[in-house]
């Protein structure tokens, strides 16, 4: 499952032009961070505007306080 699950996953790279095409076409770009590596990939690189919180992170206070120090306010 996990073998399988990996191979799905985009790269850092692959973002990218994601956001691009986005951008170009005036949608805003989100992204979901499910740990402290992928939170900072997407709010430093990526500079997305606002943060999903996985369901599984919902009730991880860590976590949301992270995310909560990441925010637009906290930069």
């Amino acid at each position: 499952m996990f073998k399988m699950e990996k191979s799905l996953e985009l790269t850092d790279a692959e973002f990218h032009p994601l956001k691009q095409h986005c951008t170009q076409r005036n949608v805003i770009f989100l992204s979901t961070a499910f740990d402290k590596p992928s939170l900072d990939f997407v709010v430093s690189e990526l500079e997305v505007p606002m943060i999903k919180v996985p369901s599984g992170e919902a009730v991880s206070v860590p976590f949301l306080r992270k995310v909560a120090r990441s925010g637009p306010g906290a930069r």
